[in-house]
């Protein structure tokens, strides 16, 4: 009983490396480019002058983004993968 209450422990620490991994992954493949001075903020620019910027840590996202129709197609594509919660302005 020890041994596998242990295994279980274990795998909850192994739980947010995976979690990042596949974040991570799914970012990539949406085309956002990973900074190389933070590792928990992507951006993507679309446009000339359209762009977003994610700040990814754990669980929580921040969309910084310069036009409204940008903001509804990314978010419309990660609730489709993900489940999500808008909590608002900041």
């Amino acid at each position: 009983m020890l041994y596998k209450f242990l295994k279980s422990l274990y795998r909850l620490k192994q739980f947010s490396h995976e979690w990042n991994d596949k974040i991570n992954a799914y970012f990539l493949f949406q085309e956002f480019e990973k900074s190389y001075v933070d590792h928990n903020v992507y951006f993507k620019r679309v446009k000339k002058n359209s762009f977003v910027i994610i700040i990814f840590y754990v669980d929580d996202m921040i969309l910084a983004f310069n036009d409204l129709t940008l903001l509804k197609e990314t978010t419309d594509n990660f609730s489709k993968k993900f489940e999500m919660v808008d909590l608002s302005k900041i």
